[in-house]
């Protein structure tokens, strides 16, 4: 996992890439990751794999925030 060089925290978040500059850095594997703790951005070396894996974890953990009390059984009482 990787840590925020700010605050050191382990709650990273991959950021979106904003404009040409900073995706012609994807093409070389430097992404943008946010901390969400601290709230600081920073790029870093990651695989599109690592990447990937990151931002299924962030959807995940949002989507359950979103739909908590939600059953997923439509006939249930």
């Amino acid at each position: 996992m990787l840590q925020c060089p700010k605050c050191s925290s382990s709650a990273t978040q991959p950021s979106t890439r904003r404009g040409g500059k900073e995706k012609l850095l994807g093409f070389f594997c430097w992404n943008p990751f946010r901390c969400r703790h601290c709230g600081h951005r920073f790029f870093t070396l990651a695989t599109g794999g690592e990447r990937r894996r990151m931002l299924a974890e962030t959807l995940n953990r949002r989507s359950q925030r979103a739909f908590a009390g939600f059953t997923t059984d439509p006939f249930a009482g």
